[in-house]
């Protein structure tokens, strides 16, 4: 079925880039893939594509690309182009489908079902309805999305699979991967920056409004809008609730139970030059000497074995049954502070313990600490019920103010607010409440908005404004720092490609390079963008380097090199993992081919 495609494929990966078929058969999304896929022979409207005479939806584009907003992953102006490139994924998921479909690369739903009944533990298929049940709720879709999402997966796996088996990585193919592997290069560098250029770049007015009217788009004020929010936040309902003198104190003697002792310990080892009764008699003579009075510590950095514990006076830390086993433990488990246990014999060593105290602080230390927590516990149940009065409040009153009242709670109002913004609660779901059509334009109230654990709130729209560019009074200082910004960047570039030019002819010298030797592609031994650069050189022809100058990141910094030689490891071998990266090159562009030949034998109509 894919014998044809190789040839067609070769040198098209560049055009057309599919990686990881899944992704693209499953990009839209859990609660659209139905929506994208609707009946044959569907009414034309200007919501639909036709591809090869199938109705697709654009709604999943819509619901991505409010899902991009929400987030402040798109950038002003760069929507059209999103939805571009979306469509171009879906267009590209559903010839995929049909290709699939026609060859017959087809996934039952019982196949589907068995392979989620796998992945969610189930115990039997009624199990595995069940559970699909529970993860459709979970992410508001329906079973048979989920299914259907099952069998795109596994399809796209059957391509794969298919996909490689048809292509193979040649011995030539392989030896240029593992020459550019092991390429090493040695080269000297010189990083320019502003401070090279001597001094400040100058921006006339004349510069920026230039700038400002080519540009625009870049300086407008977004749609904008102001709401009322009523926030429950469990913290401040337990700050002001009574806490007893009496719990404290209990619950300050359960964490004294609770806690783990701390111990020293010193240890005389049984060996070969010293029998278990050589190192008892020694142990008791370090008994004596604490018997006497001298303390544990004293005695432990005297005759303990264990240089490390001994520097420490003996001190072993806080311990636990899995510090150092439960033998160890059982010894010091009885142990109350200040007590030491009878000598005893583990691990080759003779033991003596101490604890000398609690992992835990004295009751003031900690009295601010447990009144926290107590009043956090007290309001779990205000608080959970609050939430619930919330709920049911949003949904039945009309007056957002009367909400407020009755929940006890100050009813807010939020300074002006993008999209994109994240405050004042640094929470997308706010702003895509906010902007959702029916309360921003239709005035409904928000859905219950869980902040995090602590906090909960719902909104109300009060005011809006749609975009509105901004003049240039209002944006020139930002103007003013984008030309200069340009004009550096230019300046920087201009000065770096006559030095390379003029060190190429000899006729330039160049103060404070950097050297380095033998650099791989990963070494971690100078800064990866110059790293990278390097890389991008032509080699040198014969012994005379190979000047070149690359700009750096935005452009206000760039990199002269001097390429002074390369070299391979010839003894090294192409190990199997790059051998797959390899094959899977090969495969991802026979995909690519299949993808551009696919798209041109496609009847699309909008």
């Amino acid at each position: 079925m894919l014998q044809d495609i190789r040839k067609h494929a070769r040198g098209k990966a560049a055009k057309v880039v599919v990686a990881g078929i899944a992704v693209v058969l499953c990009s839209f999304g859990l609660e659209s893939l139905f929506s994208h896929l609707t009946g044959f022979g569907a009414s034309k409207d200007k919501s639909l594509i036709h591809i090869n005479g199938e109705a697709v939806s654009r709604a999943s584009i819509d619901k991505q690309i409010a899902s991009l907003k929400a987030s402040g992953q798109l950038a002003e102006g760069m929507e059209a182009d999103a939805r571009k490139e979306l469509q171009q994924q879906l267009v590209v998921s559903t010839l995929l489908t049909q290709y699939m479909n026609n060859g017959g690369l087809r996934v039952s739903s019982d196949e589907a079902l068995q392979a989620l009944a796998f992945q969610l533990q189930a115990k039997d298929m009624d199990d595995a309805r069940a559970k699909l049940q529970q993860l459709a709720r979970q992410y508001g879709a329906s079973p048979e999305a989920l299914l259907d999402m099952q069998q795109r997966f596994m399809q796209s796996q059957l391509l794969e699979e298919a996909t490689k088996a048809s292509v193979w990585s040649t011995p030539s193919e392989r030896q240029r991967l593992l020459a550019l592997q092991q390429e090493k290069r040695t080269f000297r560098y010189k990083v320019l920056s502003s401070r090279e250029l001597g001094q400040g770049v100058d921006v006339s007015q004349q510069e920026m409004q230039q700038y400002y009217d080519a540009n625009k788009a870049a300086f407008m004020r977004p749609e904008q809008v102001r709401f009322n929010y009523v926030l429950l936040d469990r913290d401040a309902m337990s700050a002001s609730a009574p806490v007893d003198d009496a719990v404290l104190r209990q619950a300050y003697e359960r964490r004294l139970a609770a806690a783990h002792p701390r111990v020293s310990d010193i240890i005389i080892t049984i060996s070969s030059t010293r029998d278990e009764a050589a190192a008892r008699a020694r142990m008791a003579e370090a008994q004596q000497r604490l018997d006497q009075g001298e303390s544990f510590a004293s005695v432990a950095r005297r005759y303990s074995d264990d240089s490390a514990s001994a520097s420490r006076g003996g001190d072993l830390g806080s311990v636990d049954a899995d510090s150092f086993g439960n033998d160890f433990y059982r010894q010091v488990q009885p142990l109350k502070a200040g007590q030491r246990s009878k000598p005893f014999v583990l691990d080759g060593a003779v033991h003596l313990v101490q604890v000398t105290g609690l992992d835990v602080g004295s009751f003031d230390s900690m009295k601010a600490e447990l009144t926290s927590e107590l009043r956090q516990q007290q309001s779990d149940g205000p608080y959970d019920k609050a939430v619930r009065k919330l709920g049911d409040l949003v949904d039945e009153s009309d007056d957002f103010n009367a909400v407020a009242k009755a929940l006890g709670v100050p009813m807010q109002t939020s300074d002006w607010a993008a999209q994109a913004d994240r405050k004042p609660f640094d929470n997308p779901k706010v702003m895509a409440e906010a902007f959702d059509p029916s309360v921003k334009d239709k005035g409904y109230n928000s859905q219950v908005i869980r902040l995090d654990d602590h906090r909960t709130m719902v909104l109300h729209v009060i005011e809006s404004r749609a975009a509105q560019q901004l003049n240039f009074d209002e944006v020139r200082d930002q103007v003013r720092a984008r030309v200069e910004q340009q004009k550096v960047a230019q300046a920087i570039d201009a000065r770096g490609r006559q030095l390379a030019q003029q060190l190429q002819q000899g006729n330039g010298s160049v103060d404070g390079w950097s050297q380095v030797r033998d650099a791989g592609r990963s070494s971690v031994d100078v800064e990866p963008a110059v790293l990278a650069a390097a890389f991008t050189v032509t080699r040198p022809n014969g012994d005379q380097p190979q000047y070149a100058f690359r700009s750096l990141g935005n452009g206000e910094r760039g990199v002269i090199i001097m390429l002074q030689k390369t070299s391979v490891d010839t003894s090294a071998s192409l190990d199997e993992r790059l051998g797959k990266e390899l094959d899977n090159a090969n495969s991802r562009a026979v995909l690519g081919g299949l993808v551009e030949q696919l798209q041109h034998q496609a009847k699309i109509e909008e």
